[in-house]
């Protein structure tokens, strides 16, 4: 394992592998650093032929060296258990206290054994869906009977579908706008700041798609992923007329036409999360769109020491307030 000092450089190294979750973009890095300074730290593990990538962030709390994350990226895929497993036993010695990780690649058994053999654990408590639906934008709709009844009812309106395969600062500017409204209108607080947003404007693998109304206004917005004939859900908006008049529908089957035609072969509806609680709303319209349901290799961890494994989901659940799924 080699740790790369230079971004530059290692954003370089990544522009030959096969997979990178929008987590592991350089887009993102930015977005994520420019809500506040943060140590972000990037490892491969071999420099000379780099298979496997990722960079983390670096905190501390509560006296705890932490790092966290967010997917890795991978030259070529299938999974090499045995690499993996070299990389993550590498990072052990590295002198963190606590490694957590959150992978979006879909499930592979290679991955899970390559991460057990290396010492690593689910958490006590899970707090990241690793469920998801995925789409395949190039056979025919399958939508389920709310969808096409909301469909229908988009057809008696005037509406218009925008495409774009990059986003500029217009486009930003009305979706957070938007954004702000939605959240305000729902109640909740999300800490990601406009400069944050910003930070996706003409970057390769970010893109936007809009719904206008007869007055030219935009109702409903998505902000997308798309790499190597993947396209990952990331951010909607939508408001009150866009849930009245089936916008939020229509925009989607637009979008999956428009990524066909761009080369894209599947769509990740994003991370949903079946339960008894208000997200079972989103799961269940966007389970609608058809996909088959995929789950995520997901949360993993290591500790220095077996005790801090509890005390790592007790910090979570009752001081950070965050909610298990």
């Amino acid at each position: 394992m080699v740790e790369i000092r230079n971004k530059e450089q290692y954003f370089d190294l990544l522009k030959e592998f096969d997979y990178i979750p929008y987590t592991q973009t350089e887009s993102w890095y930015k977005l994520y650093s420019a809500r506040k300074p943060i140590h972000t730290r990037f490892f491969v593990d071999n420099l000379e032929q780099p298979e496997i990538a990722f960079f983390g962030y670096q905190k501390r709390f509560l006296g705890f060296k932490m790092f966290f994350i967010e997917g890795e990226s991978f030259k070529h895929l299938p999974v090499d258990g045995k690499k993996l497993k070299s990389l993550f036993e590498d990072l052990q010695s590295v002198g963190f206290d606590v490694i957590e990780m959150d992978s979006s690649l879909p499930y592979d058994p290679q991955y899970e054994i390559g991460m057990r053999r290396a010492g690593f654990l689910r958490p006590v408590g899970l707090f990241s869906s690793s469920f998801s639906s995925l789409v395949n934008t190039n056979a025919p709709n399958d939508f389920d009977r709310n969808w096409k009844q909301n469909l229908k009812k988009a057809e008696k309106v005037n509406l218009r579908y925008e495409f774009s395969e990059t986003i500029d600062k217009d486009q930003i500017t009305e979706f957070y706008a938007m954004y702000q409204e939605m959240l305000d209108r729902k109640r909740v607080s999300d800490s990601t700041k406009f400069v944050q947003f910003l930070e996706l404007i003409d970057q390769p693998g970010f893109g936007f798609c809009s719904v206008k109304n007869d007055e030219d206004k935009i109702i409903c917005a998505v902000i997308f992923y798309h790499y190597n004939g993947e396209g990952v859900d990331l951010y909607r908006v939508t408001s009150l007329e866009a849930r009245s008049n089936g916008a939020s529908f229509f925009i989607y089957k637009h979008l999956f036409s428009s990524l066909a035609e761009f080369g894209l072969s599947s769509y990740d509806m994003g991370r949903l999360t079946p339960s008894i609680h208000s997200k079972d709303a989103i799961f269940t319209f966007k389970s609608g769109a058809g996909g088959v349901f995929i789950i995520y290799n997901g949360e993993w961890a290591w500790y220095k020491r077996p005790l801090y494994r509890p005390l790592m989901y007790l910090v979570k659940r009752f001081l950070m307030k965050r909610i298990e799924v």
